[in-house]
């Protein structure tokens, strides 16, 4: 067996989202969708369903009495925090693990992965195209989650990574030379088995070459690769791989943000919300 089949392997012994996260997901894209209709998928699932309850009782949100409904907890939350909950709880195992492969310490991957998803909420408001700003955000944290299996595989490279990885361009050649695969087309498998939306399978399989993903995804895929290298700006990288990565400079054909004005202040935004979360998971 190769390595390929090796991971593929791997990818499919994961176990399946559960049947209220893969709901979530798909009806996270509509900005309109009610706290009623996500407190009604999430009270299917127990665990999900008291995760939220602690996370909205928490010194956090200083709620001025106590949360004991999951509509209420939705409405105090909001949509996006409430879907970074649901995630950073549902795929503990994928974004809270160590990336040896990568060189980066427990969390690594789920500060990244929220940073994006942060960043591709606000840049939404620049798309040229009618991004919903939730399917951004979801589409962000998701994006990366093929790391969480190829890195195991990677980390009998780390000496060689760490070495060579400043002299490449992008970091995915680095992947497939040492694999015969990358972290994206791992992500996209992934995606796959856990049949995630089309969209958001476009955004994992195609968010580091968004020229190759298919013409009516694009503006949504171009927008989560530039939110990753914001992401990557800030600091909130994956170990080795960080900026290692080529940015497409065609995203202005989707994305209007031109000025270092506008950059600053997504990154500003960005930063200030990320800390807010991240007192939360």
């Amino acid at each position: 067996m190769d390595i390929v089949e090796e991971i593929l392997k791997k990818v499919k012994q994961l176990p399946p989202l559960s049947n209220s996260a893969a709901e979530l997901i798909k009806i996270a894209d509509k900005d309109d969708v009610s706290a009623n209709t996500m407190a009604t998928v999430i009270e299917k699932d127990p665990d999900l369903a008291g995760q939220l309850l602690r996370v909205a009782n928490s010194a956090a949100f200083h709620p001025a009495s106590p949360i004991s409904s999951i509509q209420f907890a939705v409405s105090f939350l909001g949509n996006r925090t409430t879907m970074g909950i649901i995630m950073g709880f549902c795929l503990a195992s994928v974004y809270k693990k160590p990336l040896k492969g990568y060189i980066a310490p427990e969390g690594a991957l789920w500060r990244y992965s929220l940073t994006t998803a942060i960043a591709a909420r606000f840049l939404s408001k620049f798309s040229k195209y009618d991004i919903s700003p939730e399917l951004a955000y979801t589409s962000g944290l998701l994006h990366a989650i093929g790391k969480s299996v190829i890195s195991e595989f990677l980390s009998v490279e780390n000496i060689e990574l760490a070495d060579i990885n400043v002299e490449v361009k992008d970091f995915s050649d680095i992947e497939k030379e040492a694999l015969g695969t990358d972290h994206c087309e791992v992500g996209k498998a992934m995606a796959q088995q856990w049949n995630l939306p089309k969209d958001v399978c476009q955004v994992i399989g195609f968010y580091n070459t968004p020229q190759d993903a298919d013409n009516e995804f694009k503006p949504l895929v171009y927008l989560v690769h530039l939110a990753s290298f914001v992401a990557m700006m800030i600091g909130n990288g994956t170990g080795v791989d960080a900026l290692q990565y080529k940015l497409d400079v065609n995203y202005d054909k989707f994305i209007d943000i031109c000025t270092a004005h506008d950059l600053e202040r997504v990154i500003i935004n960005v930063q200030q919300e990320f800390e807010i979360m991240m007192n939360v998971n």
